[in-house]
């Protein structure tokens, strides 16, 4: 299967200003869980692509158009791009889910544009979205969240995608560039 994760952490940019702050400190914001769905997705044996909006290029682009299953997660002031880009997966045919913030808050509104909403999750419960075993247009969670997160070493092309710049290069104040104090 071909699956995307999309984290959206802000709205596109409507200045020059917004633009420059957006690559140099949003795209630090980069949140975990999506991070580790990728990798579990990965670890099943998928065709993975993991991409973070931080407000900066055309969001549409950012993954492929013929996915089998898209999770996107967003915070409610992000929320308006993740319905636009749901509404355009799923028009192509891909299953569409929301978690993080967002889905958290407003479960019934998230479920008018994707197919699935999910709260927590662990491994064997994104395996289960991705096979087809949960029906279309309902809330769902696992018992109790993961407790076992993937090592930074595993999440290292995600932590590249989400931060780094070009996706090749920390920047001196990126969060995951080395410690210049010595720690």
């Amino acid at each position: 299967m071909r699956v995307g994760i999309l984290d959206i952490i802000v709205l596109p940019s409507t200045s020059l200003m917004d633009r420059v702050y957006h690559v140099m400190l949003s795209k630090q914001f980069a949140s975990i869980v999506p991070q580790v769905i990728s990798v579990w997705c990965r670890q099943l044996g998928h065709e993975t692509f993991y991409a973070t909006h931080y407000g900066a290029g055309d969001a549409f682009r950012l993954l492929p158009d013929d996915l089998d299953v898209v999770f996107f997660g967003c915070c409610s002031l992000a929320s308006p791009l993740a319905y636009a880009l749901a509404k355009f997966y799923r028009k192509a045919g891909t299953t569409t889910v929301i978690g993080g913030p967002h889905a958290e808050a407003f479960p019934v509104d998230c479920l008018r544009f994707f197919d699935l909403v999910i709260g927590d999750c662990d491994k064997s419960f994104i395996a289960d979205i991705i096979d087809g075993k949960f029906e279309r247009g309902q809330y769902i969670s696992a018992a109790q969240p993961f407790e076992e997160c993937p090592t930074v070493e595993e999440r290292m092309p995600e932590i590249k995608a989400a931060a780094f710049f070009q996706k090749r290069w920390s920047l001196y104040f990126s969060v995951s560039s080395e410690s210049r104090s010595g720690f």
